[in-house]
């Protein structure tokens, strides 16, 4: 986890998602989603398990509706 923490910043990524415990996650700088307006429909709004972890490059506007790749559809991608 720590190398895909520092592998995200030196890549200039505004932030990276996960789902997971946030008890274990919060040891690497994520926070819970919902307060951000990010969210994950799939496991619901506000679920405290659907975590972000910003970076420098986070932008406010980054907000709204999460959804993996392999869950979009053809003509989205």
């Amino acid at each position: 986890m720590n190398e895909l923490v520092r592998r995200a910043e030196a890549a200039a990524l505004p932030l990276i998602v996960l789902l997971g415990d946030p008890r274990y996650y919060e040891r690497f700088g994520f926070e819970p989603s919902g307060p951000l307006d990010i969210s994950y429909p799939v496991v619901g709004e506000d679920n405290p398990h659907f975590q972000v972890r910003r970076y420098a490059h986070y932008d406010r506007t980054l907000r709204g509706t999460f959804a993996y790749c392999w869950e979009m559809e053809d003509d989205r991608v």
